[in-house]
């Protein structure tokens, strides 16, 4: 019986959270892809780059989410970076496909380099028509009989990235720009452009053999809890083997666990995430892998802008 309860409650959650359709899909490895939080780290690195991501949330509880990302993100010119990704996102019988467009300006003030970046979003939602066999399904609902032909829409973010003498990095993301200001419509609350952020900061010390990088991130974004996470990954052999560790405080926060190895043009990177809420007990916890495949520049289209530059 209270397994049932609790099938119950989960189920009635996850329609919630995806019938208003204004969540954001949750990563732990924005620490190697920094476009999964901020569009203004587009072709930021100078090299071309290209990310898989696949994350499972709640392992071993039926209708867990699971997560699957495509991006790519490089540099055009000396000034531009542009970057696409795809994400399809998977809850219980809910759907969601995801593509997205983004846009960085780069510059160089001495030894502080920064990036403005604003991103598109195109959103499609969805409902599997078996939902109407589960004997929970208020066959009334004109939200979920909406959602079984789709529904689409659309987004924008907006972001700034900086880097000081490539040891200290900073980072703010203001997602949900458009259907922040479609749901303040006929609110009588302020407007404010920060009602929804990611901030992001980053300090790395590089020693003789290794090196250590202690990150923080701050994120509000709609229709999701406050979040903080603490960050610390390490990174030996010269940097071809990287250990990292979260501490996400809080009664729904967490742990995690993070490996990866980067040589050459090739990357991966696994992590496992507990959490500290009693949901914990019900599932296997939550495991991310990337892999990522990293090129510099075209030497002769470098050269070209920097005397186009100069």
């Amino acid at each position: 019986m209270k397994k049932i309860l609790l099938s119950i409650v989960i189920f009635i959650s996850l329609s919630n959270l995806v019938v208003k359709a204004q969540d954001e899909a949750v990563f732990s490895h924005y620490t190697v892809n920094p476009l999964l939080i901020n569009p203004a780290a587009t072709g930021f690195s100078e090299k071309h780059q290209l990310f898989m991501n696949l994350r499972n949330t709640w392992t071993g509880f039926p209708g867990a989410p699971s997560t699957y990302a495509l991006s790519y993100n490089g540099p055009v010119s000396d000034r531009l970076g542009i970057g696409a990704q795809i994400l399809s996102e998977n809850i219980a019988a809910f759907s969601r496909l995801r593509a997205q467009l983004s846009y960085a300006f780069r510059y160089n003030i001495a030894d502080f380099k920064m990036g403005i970046g604003i991103s598109t979003e195109f959103h499609r939602l969805r409902v599997d028509k078996e939902l109407y066999d589960n004997p929970f399904t208020d066959q009334g609902d004109t939200d979920l009989n909406t959602l079984v032909d789709g529904v689409t829409f659309f987004d924008a973010s907006l972001g700034f990235w900086g880097r000081y003498l490539d040891n200290f990095t900073v980072g703010l993301a203001l997602p949900n720009l458009v259907r922040t200001k479609i749901g303040e419509i006929g609110d009588d609350a302020p407007s404010t452009a920060l009602k929804h952020y990611i901030f992001y900061s980053a300090y790395r010390y590089q020693g003789d053999e290794f090196a250590i990088e202690p990150s923080l991130q701050v994120r509000k974004v709609m229709n999701t809890p406050f979040q903080v996470d603490l960050n610390l990954r390490a990174f030996f052999i010269e940097g071809k083997l990287i250990g990292g560790l979260t501490y996400r405080p809080g009664i729904e926060g967490g742990m995690m666990f993070m490996a990866g190895t980067k040589s050459g043009a090739f990357q991966a990177y696994y992590s496992y995430d507990i959490s500290f809420s009693t949901f914990q007990r019900y599932n296997g916890g939550s495991h991310e892998i990337t892999i990522g495949f990293e090129f510099d520049r075209n030497p002769k289209q470098f050269d070209r802008d920097q005397k186009y530059r100069n």
